[in-house]
This record gives C-alpha cells, structure tokens and sequence, in this order.
C-alpha cells in the first residue's frame, strides 16, 4: 500500500458497503461535511455499517493530538454509514427526542448520518444531560472520543474530567475502588451527579508516558509503575472486602486474540502468518485461565500512565481491569513499548517488578507479548494512521520474532540471557546460530549482547 488512495480502497474493499469510501477517505468527508476534517477512529462491521469520528482542522490547535486542555466540542462529531433501516430509524429517533441535530446524507440504503457528539448514535442522551446540566458554565473540552463507547470531558476550571459511557460504570467504580483500597497509584472516581453511566475524577497530571517518554523522569515512572503492578498483582483480593461483590473478570477476550479473521480479510498476504502466530499462541499459553489469576490492569500501556511534576504517576483507563493472568499485563507493556519505540522503558518497568514478583520463564513472557501485539495489530487501522498496513505488518513481525527468540531450543544461551535482561529487544536473530539483544543497564546505557553457539 503505497497511497492513502491504495489503503482507502483496502478498507472500503474489507467494509462492503456501497459508499464507504466517502467516511473512509478524510478528503470525502471533508467535502461532504462541508468543512475540513480528520479522522480519528474508524470500526468497521463488514455488510453492516462503518462508524468513524473526525476532528476539524480550521480551529486553532485542531490539528494536533489532543494537549491538556482538549479540543472544542464543536471540532468533534462522527459520520455513519449503516446498513439496517431500523439503526438509521434510532438513531434519528434518539436525536430527535433531545433535540441534537443529525444530518441524514442519503436517504437510502446504506444510510449516511452524521452529528456532533451529542447525537452521538449510542452516547447522545447521555452526553445531552451532561451538557444540559452544565449550562451556565465554562464549555466542557473534549479529551477522548470514541464514537458509540465512551467521551472524555475536561471542565475547565474545575480541575475535573467526566467519563460518559454508553453503558451503566457500576463496574468501572468497583474496580477502580479496588485499586484504591490497595493503594494503586490511580485517580479516584465516583458517580457524577447520580449518573450511573457518568464518571467524575481529578484532572492530573502533565501528561502521559507514551507523550513524555523521552523525559528525563519517564524510566524511574516506569520503575515505579512496575513496583506498583507488582503490587496489584500480590493483593490478597480474598481477604480485602467480605461483603463486596464480586469482581467482574478482566475484559481481555480470550488465549487467541479475535483480530485474525480480519488481519486475514484485509492483509491476505499475511494469513499464513497469522495462522502459524494463533497456534503457536494456542499451545503456549495457558488453558487454565485460573491457575494464575490476579487483579490486574487489562490494558497497560504508556499511554494509560500519567506522569506527575516529579516521577509520580496515576494509572488509568481501568475499563478492562478485573482479575485475570498477570502474563497478559507484562505482555501489554512489552507490546506497547516495542510498537511505540519506547522499548527503553520495558527494562526498568520488569526489573521492579521482579523485586516483588517473579517474572514469567522468558517463553512464556514472550507469548504473552505476542498475543498482545497481535490483539493490538489492527490499532493503527482503528486510529486512522496513514501508513496503518506497514504498522500492522511490522506488529506481526515482532510478535514472530519475540516467539522464534525466546522459544529457539537450538540456543539455550539465547534463552538464559532473555532471563538475565528481561526488557531486551532483539535486533537480529538466526535461529539456532546467533543473535543480538539491545537493552539498557541501570543507569540508561544502551547495551548489546551477543549470544552464539559454539
């Protein structure tokens, strides 16, 4: 895929929907929305309907990632083809009901809507009663989007963020209650105004470690993120609460992420790869999900970790949070900082951690990194990057080469110095003969080490 033509026209192929291209393409939605605009999220259900949410590039600042302060509610909205008359029909009905303006495209099948985030398709009543309860005050700025799941508001002047959901967070506040109890570096939540589908919390913070990887303060951040994960994973949930419920499981799916039937769909070039990473995956994770479960993030990733004024930090976005195995959040941060380039912060992230907890035997570690760059492979598509197929590709490749090193049998001393550095990258690796491994000492110097058999 050589063109944002060329890639449009992959994801309109795998979308099946006659029209996709004009929410697909930033251009055409550019044109039919009468004003300049980007794309954020994209989801795709083949036959079915394409929802996307965009930003407008005109507002000063729009064209950036999100900073502190968020962008105007007024630059976000969402376009949706869909299929089914009746989806079309609630929509209008939903938005009619508050009042929010829905523009209909083209009044026949596939149907094409578009609003702002209050006729949001899903979250639009709820994002109306929020909004309506705040007249009078400072307009809200909007931190995260994603369309039909989930809005993230600052408010400004308040130093509090609200977290809108198309469903009731009773979970969400137990779990993060949770964390709270063990004491979790996280920002406490509660029920905004009595809303169960809405979350009020701190704002906090200077960023995340995804944007501030490169400072000075971001590896003893990730120290601290690994002690304290370390923690989460040693708590005695048995013993916490008596009376509490239940803890809802960590929402991660299952052994085998389900992004191969679509990896096969839109890169088929890439199948047989696919297929050899699933069963590898299948027979070297666990099938026992109980045998090591314990209360773990979900999701843990840079990005889901603020950083504070010094190297304080604040772990967020529990969603997925739950008990679960430990593997799959050591995989996660492994994953994220291999895709990111920020791989610099797994070394001192699993170092604390194993001053607490053993780490996993490095095939195992691995195979759990696989799994999530692999649950993770289709990320850059979801986000709308330009270059979406060579990034999905390159998560693929890493997820076979962290697999081929850590399970080489013909290099058992490949294998001890996984176990000796945990955090590596490998640089280059010939099966049963050599390989290379980067990783950094204590004090942040880049170090190679060469493996060979004799």
């Amino acid at each position: 895929m050589s063109t944002t033509q060329d890639v449009t026209a992959l994801m309109t192929s795998h979308a099946a929907l006659p029209g996709a291209e004009q929410v697909l393409d930033s251009a055409r939605l550019s044109a039919l929305l009468g004003q300049e605009v980007a794309l954020d999220r994209v989801r795709i259900k083949p036959g079915a309907s394409v929802l996307v949410s965009y930003r407008a590039l005109a507002s000063a600042g729009a064209a950036g990632p999100s900073t502190g302060c968020g962008r105007a509610l007024a630059d976000v909205g969402w376009a949706l083809l869909v299929a089914s008359p009746d989806k079309r029909d609630g929509v209008l009905r939903r938005a009619e009901r508050t009042g929010a303006v829905v523009t209909e495209h083209r009044g026949d099948t596939p149907f094409l809507l578009s609003g702002g985030v209050d006729s949001d398709p899903r979250l639009g009543k709820q994002v109306h009663g929020v909004l309506r309860r705040l007249t009078g005050e400072p307009t809200p700025r909007v931190l995260s989007y994603n369309p039909s799941r989930h809005l993230v508001l600052d408010l400004p002047g308040t130093g509090e963020v609200l977290r809108v959901a198309a469903r009731p967070l009773d979970d969400l506040l137990l779990i993060s209650e949770q964390w709270q109890r063990l004491g979790i570096p996280t920002t406490p939540q509660r029920l905004w105004k009595g809303r169960p589908t809405v979350l009020v919390g701190e704002f906090w913070g200077r960023g995340d470690l995804a944007t501030l990887a490169e400072d000075p303060r971001a590896t003893a951040a990730a120290a601290g993120l690994g002690a304290a994960i370390a923690r989460l994973h040693g708590a005695d949930l048995s013993g916490l609460e008596p009376s509490a419920p239940e803890l809802p499981a960590a929402r991660i799916g299952g052994r085998v992420p389900c992004t191969t039937e679509v990896l096969d769909d839109l890169l088929p070039q890439r199948a047989e790869q696919v297929r050899e990473l699933a069963t590898r995956l299948d027979q070297l994770l666990p099938t026992d999900r109980d045998g090591d479960r314990c209360l773990i993030h979900g999701d843990l990733s840079p990005d889901q970790v603020l950083l504070g004024a010094g190297t304080e930090i604040r772990v967020v976005d529990l969603d997925r949070s739950g008990p679960g195995p430990r593997g799959a959040d050591l995989g996660s941060w492994i994953a994220s900082c291999l895709s990111a380039s920020t791989d610099h912060l797994t070394g001192p992230f699993l170092r604390a951690y194993a001053e607490h907890l053993d780490l996993p035997e490095p095939a195992q570690l691995a195979a759990w990194t696989a799994r999530a760059l692999l649950a993770a492979a289709l990320d850059p598509m979801r986000r709308h990057h330009p270059d979406w197929p060579l990034q999905v590709q390159q998560r693929l490749d890493q997820a076979r080469r962290v697999l081929d090193a850590a399970t080489d049998e013909a290099l058992p001393s490949l294998t001890r110095a996984l176990a000796a550095h945990p955090g590596a990258t490998v640089v280059s690796h010939r099966p049963g003969k050599r390989a290379v491994l980067r990783t950094r000492d204590r004090d942040g110097q880049v170090l190679y080490v060469k493996v060979a058999n004799k």
